[in-house]
C-alpha cells in the first residue's frame, strides 16, 4: 500500500491544476545521511538529491525528491567490514512555510519516502528497499529574488531497529 503512495503522491503532484500553482521551484541537496542500526552501529553515507515541487501559497506546497547516492560507509557486523550504501531515494512531501523578515523562511516537511539500500561483504551482499513516513525541519536564505540556500534536518526511515537522518545543504530556484 504505502509503495503505491510513494508513486502515486508525486503523480498527484503533478496533477495539480496550473492556476493552483503560484510559483514552481527545482533544487538540489548534498546530503550526510546516518544509518543507525541498534545492534550493529552505524555508517554516514552521502546522497545527492534534486528537489521538484510548488507552493499553493506563501505558507503550503509540495514537493518531489530524487536522490542517488553518492558514496557508501563501512561498519562492522560479526567481525567482518560491511560497505553500507543508500543506492537511490524517491518521495512525495508536504511543505509549510513560515516566512519571516522577508529573506528567512523556516519550514516543516512531511510525506512518504521510499529508498533502496545495498550492504556488501566477503561474505554477503544483500539489498533492499524500504518504505516510511518521514518528517523534517529547515529554514533557507533568500539570496537573490528567485534563488535561496537552506539547510535542512530529515528523519526519512525510524524504525525499532534503525532510523535514517540527513543533514542537507541545498540551493533552490524559483520559476
Amino acid at each position: 500500500m504505502i509503495k503505491r503512495l510513494v508513486i502515486a503522491l508525486p503523480a498527484l503532484f503533478l496533477a495539480v491544476p496550473a492556476s493552483a500553482v503560484e510559483e514552481s521551484y527545482a533544487g538540489v541537496q548534498f546530503s550526510q545521511f546516518e544509518y543507525d542500526q541498534n545492534e550493529a552501529g552505524s555508517v554516514d553515507p552521502t546522497m545527492v538529491l534534486g528537489r521538484f515541487g510548488g507552493t499553493v501559497d506563501q505558507y503550503f506546497g509540495f514537493e518531489a525528491r530524487l536522490g542517488l547516492g553518492l558514496s557508501g560507509d563501512s561498519m562492522s557486523i560479526d567481525d567482518e567490514s560491511t560497505e553500507v550504501d543508500i543506492d537511490y531515494l524517491v518521495g512525495g512531501y508536504g511543505v509549510a512555510r513560515l516566512p519571516i523578515a522577508g529573506t528567512i523562511t523556516p519550514y516543516g516537511i512531511a510525506g512518504v519516502t521510499l529508498a533502496d539500500f545495498s550492504a556488501d561483504s566477503d561474505a554477503i551482499t544483500a539489498s533492499g528497499t524500504e518504505t516510511g513516513l518521514s518528517w523534517g525541519i529547515g529554514v533557507e536564505a533568500s539570496v537573490t529574488p528567485v534563488a535561496s540556500v537552506g539547510l535542512e534536518y530529515m528523519q526519512y526511515f525510524d524504525d525499532s531497529s534503525y532510523d535514517v537522518t540527513a543533514l542537507s545543504l541545498g540551493f533552490r530556484m524559483r520559476f
